[in-house]
């Protein structure tokens, strides 16, 4: 039987952690990464992995990434991963489009790409303006990363087998996120750095997930 793991994660006081023990399907085990987050109440469904002891070298913003960029990391014996921002309340249609994914398409990397922006420069001219990201850090990305095939996304849904392939690409995505950034993080400026836009699967549009899921602002 496939193993199948949903999951999120935050560190710092930030976010929140949604109940959703009303909205699961019994194909997936559930987890939320967290460092001792107030919302981290049992009952609510989901399994707490805490990890306030751990990567304590990088900032949060940092930290939440990890879980969020290697998953293998957390959870070695699952055969695919399921990843969300937790910024939603989410309804059991989500959960069985994510298992429908899963089982029809059985993608190596699932990400929805961006659907307002097409290019490398309309990101990164979003992460100067909008995200106020320092200039010196965003010149630097540009210069290096000219020659890559880029691709825009929204990392905030992600399918990915758990294969050792998948694993060392999302090493390689968080190696680049460590080295470009100082505290704040844009990790979709980076994943095609990383990951080859040929390797992933951009045939789910993110409306999918917001048509399936209530949107907490935090």
């Amino acid at each position: 039987m496939v193993k199948i793991v949903f999951y999120s994660a935050q560190t710092g006081e930030h976010g929140f952690i949604p109940c959703i023990k009303d909205q699961m399907i019994d194909e997936f085990d559930y987890y939320f990464i967290n460092d001792k987050h107030k919302d981290a109440v049992e009952g609510k469904g989901w399994k707490y992995m805490d990890i306030s002891n751990d990567f304590l070298d990088f900032p949060n913003e940092k930290r939440q990434r990890i879980p969020k960029t290697i998953p293998k990391l957390f959870f070695p014996e699952a055969d695919y991963t399921v990843y969300v921002d937790p910024r939603y309340y989410i309804s059991k249609d989500f959960y069985k489009l994510c298992l429908e994914i899963i089982q029809e398409d059985k993608p190596d990397w699932m990400v929805p790409p961006h659907d307002t922006r097409f290019s490398f420069q309309e990101e990164v001219k979003d992460a100067i303006v909008r995200k106020k990201f320092p200039i010196d850090q965003i010149n630097k990305i540009m210069k290096d990363l000219k020659e890559v095939d880029f691709y825009n996304t929204l990392c905030g849904w992600q399918i990915r087998k758990n294969s050792d392939k998948n694993h060392e690409l999302g090493k390689k995505w968080f190696e680049l996120i460590d080295k470009y950034y100082d505290i704040d993080v844009r990790d979709q400026l980076l994943l095609p750095a990383a990951v080859p836009k040929d390797y992933v699967s951009l045939n789910h549009s993110y409306k999918e997930l917001e048509n399936l899921t209530y949107l907490y602002n935090v």
